[in-house]
């Protein structure tokens, strides 16, 4: 299955903030779950030692990448009418091949991956489930992802929990072109773009206030900074850091009485590797955990989504 312009999150809040559905289950409470701790420290801006930039060159046409994968999906709370929403977990690794080519002006690259993981469905045992992913995307001549471009295919299930595996190749997470020094906190819209990762879910889980409020516009807190710097006979490398929290409160859903109130938070922790001669990464990790409380008349229950990625290169294909 392709989907153009994939946006997995959206299908995630799709499913969990449907205040309405044709097919009716009798109600359940969930048992309640213990939260992450939804508050970051980065350290404080300390700039030490020489400034200095990353080189700047196209990817290699060929990567091989390996690493670990998880997703975890929690219902708690007092469902009323609704349908519980459904328990899944998914864990495991996977091996991908990156493969870029053509012109400097339009380079093309498909990321070939293979998914061994187990999986937890409601409170069955946990099974094994293997499968392939592909995704596609090209950049412009400055080297950014064409939003556009990006296609995400794999079994149809699954494709919402890849979120991180996408994000992975797809959202910017780099050092600016202006030179840093190591401890130096850098502004977070100049050194990543988590607008798929936090914003865009509270632009869909408020649309039905943009006509009245506009949209839903929340700044994310934290830090991204320099965390240290090596220089070896290869050139060294450098690594990245990021630490961000959102939170927002409001109402959705129907006016008035039967109006659904929203408690949203979102914890973003990452940590990238980038070599100081090419500025390519060359590991990468990222978490993100997401609560969305829903409350009106006759319930109040939560969805706590965490997932977690850690890849690292293997070297040139073969």
């Amino acid at each position: 299955m392709t989907w153009r312009r994939v946006l997995p999150i959206v299908v995630l809040f799709a499913a969990a903030a449907t205040v309405f559905v044709e097919l009716r289950r009798p109600p359940s409470e969930p048992s309640p779950v213990a939260e992450p701790v939804w508050t970051v420290e980065p350290p404080p801006n300390a700039p030490s030692g020489a400034p200095f930039a990353l080189g700047r060159a196209p990817r290699p046409e060929a990567v091989r990448w390996s690493g670990t994968f998880s997703y975890d999906q929690v219902p708690s709370g007092r469902f009323g009418t609704e349908p519980t929403k459904p328990r899944r977990a998914l864990e495991g690794t996977f091996t991908a091949a990156e493969t870029t080519t053509g012109p400097a002006s339009a380079r093309a690259t498909v990321v070939a991956a293979t998914f061994e993981l187990e999986e937890l469905v409601q409170s069955a045992a946990r099974a094994p489930r293997r499968f392939e992913a592909r995704l596609a995307f090209t950049r412009d001549a400055e080297g950014s992802i064409v939003h556009r471009s990006i296609r995400l295919d794999g079994p149809a299930d699954v494709l919402t929990q890849l979120e991180l595996f996408q994000a992975a190749f797809t959202q910017r997470f780099t050092l600016p072109v202006p030179p840093v020094r190591v401890g130096e906190r850098i502004p977070i819209d100049d050194a990543i773009d988590v607008g798929e990762l936090l914003h865009r879910p509270l632009l869909f889980l408020f649309q039905n206030r943009v006509a009245i409020d506009g949209p839903v516009r929340v700044p994310a807190e934290g830090g991204v900074w320099v965390a240290s710097k090596s220089e070896d006979a290869g050139g060294g490398h450098v690594v990245l850091k990021a630490a961000l929290t959102q939170a927002h409160r409001g109402e959705s859903g129907p006016m008035g009485a039967k109006a659904v109130a929203i408690d949203y938070r979102a914890k973003v922790e990452g940590e990238r590797t980038l070599e100081l001669v090419d500025g390519r990464t060359t590991r990468h990790e990222l978490a993100i955990a997401r609560r969305i409380r829903y409350t009106a008349h006759d319930l109040d229950y939560a969805i706590l989504v965490r997932s977690r990625i850690a890849m690292a290169e293997d070297g040139p294909s073969k």
